[in-house]
């Protein structure tokens, strides 16, 4: 009934399995599970890990084994692709809760399912299941079905094993924000949710969040400098695409001294700068003769 942690390791090259889950629920997240001898992960004997942003590819047979009626792992935006037999066998009356997982590209040497069922009652909900044994859909579910917010297309990897997402992946923004025990980071240690809704597999896309300034000023028509570059636009104005963080507005006009402050952009925001510029002004000296005029 251990529950070890196991994070941030490159498990790879084992005769047998890479991780043997037996009367135990460990955490195993952020670990690259890769060319072992039988599965990346088996889980028997009553084990219900927690299965969390891990790459599990290359293993012989199948990337994760589930083979118990009181087993019960929370599989969670792993990456699994490239495995000899199945993504995911469940037998044995296990109960996996399979949720913003990519399964993909799995069976390369044996005639494996995306997701395969032997018996047992798993959750499926918010995977991409695409593309296993080589066919797009034919091998995806084995004696189960899709779940309803499930798809079955290309994931888009940037590379053959790269999993990153490129910027056009089907799978950003369509896992689900409350799968259970979901993290606060991807595989990398990067914001898990960037968008609001959560992406499917280890890596979330890293897209640039930027913001906005709304910038007035009193008299109007100033130049507009941010952060020592001329914005070629005067006041007012809202200058949109911002990097998040502090920058330094300056305002300039003829016959006003020079307006300076900083400002915090946040992302997906709006920030007001409301600015008044000091007219310059001069002195007049007077001398008469006599002296004392009015």
């Amino acid at each position: 009934n251990a529950g070890p942690t196991i994070i941030n390791n490159i498990i790879s090259g084992n005769n047998h399995d890479g991780i043997d889950c037996n009367s135990s629920s460990p955490s195993i997240t952020n670990n690259i599970v890769a060319m072992n001898g039988v599965y990346g992960i088996q889980c028997s004997d009553s084990s219900s890990p927690f299965i969390i942003n891990n790459i599990l590819t290359g293993n012989i047979e199948d990337g994760i084994y589930c083979s118990s009626s009181f087993s019960i792992p929370t599989i969670t935006n792993n990456t699994i692709s490239g495995n000899g037999g199945h993504g995911i066998w469940c037998g044995f009356s296990s109960s996996p809760i399979i949720t913003n997982n990519i399964i993909t590209g799995n069976g390369t040497t044996n005639a494996g399912y995306g997701i395969y069922l032997a018996s047992g009652t798993p959750t499926i909900n918010y995977n991409d299941v695409w593309g296993n044994n080589g066919l797009p859909t034919t091998y995806n579910y084995h004696n189960c079905g899709a779940g309803t917010y499930d798809i079955s297309t290309n994931p888009q990897f940037i590379g053959e094993v790269d999993y990153h997402l490129q910027s056009t992946s089907p799978c950003i923004n369509k896992g689900t924000s409350t799968a259970p025990n979901i993290p606060i980071t991807d595989k990398d240690g990067n914001p898990r949710i960037i968008g609001n809704i959560v992406d499917m597999g280890a890596y979330e896309y890293q897209s640039l969040i930027t913001g906005s300034l709304s910038i007035t000023s009193t008299p109007t028509t100033a130049i507009i400098w941010l952060d020592g570059v001329d914005k070629g636009t005067v006041t007012p104005a809202i200058l949109s695409g911002i990097i998040p963080g502090t920058h330094t507005v300056t305002l300039t006009k003829d016959g006003y001294y020079d307006w300076a402050g900083t400002v915090t952009v946040l992302a997906e925001a709006t920030t007001d700068v409301v600015a008044s510029l000091t007219l310059i002004t001069g002195s007049i000296s007077v001398t008469s003769t006599p002296t004392g005029a009015n």
